[in-house]
């Protein structure tokens, strides 16, 4: 895997698109709510994260992951330095998640659940995380 612009922008897209779904489930009465909504927030939520750190990680000369242990990536991240915050917690709780809200009843996890609130917390570190990978983007393409 390898950075592109277009990637970004559609992951982006993704993170933006999960902010719209929680407002929009929220934004219904609680005997109409539809979960469907928090299960896509949480989809695009993860899926953003993810390559955030590959992007991340392969702006420091690393190879991304392709095992899912970008949490574990994240921490590392932290610890030296390389990310202003420990987003490990977060991006293992999406996880977990997003295995819920994809395989349903089919998780091995059965007693993973999630609220719009947790929801709400993954949604504002991931769009902390956005700025922060933004932000070593511009000068990982300013290099020669």
């Amino acid at each position: 895997m390898t950075y592109k612009d277009d990637d970004w922008q559609r992951v982006v897209r993704r993170l933006q698109s999960a902010r719209t779904q929680y407002v929009n489930y929220k934004a219904l009465d609680a005997k109409t709510r539809l979960p469907d909504l928090l299960d896509d927030a949480v989809t695009n939520l993860w899926t953003f994260g993810e390559y955030a750190i590959n992007v991340r990680l392969e702006s420091l000369g690393r190879e991304p992951p392709q095992d899912h242990s970008q949490p574990e990536k994240a921490g590392v991240l932290y610890l030296e330095g390389s990310l202003s915050k420990d987003y490990s917690k977060t991006l293992t709780l999406l996880e977990a998640f997003r295995k819920k809200s994809s395989h349903l009843g089919y998780t091995k996890e059965r007693s993973t659940h999630y609220s719009s609130a947790e929801v709400l917390r993954c949604l504002e570190d991931m769009e902390l995380l956005r700025s922060e990978v933004e932000d070593f983007i511009k000068v990982w393409k300013r290099r020669p």
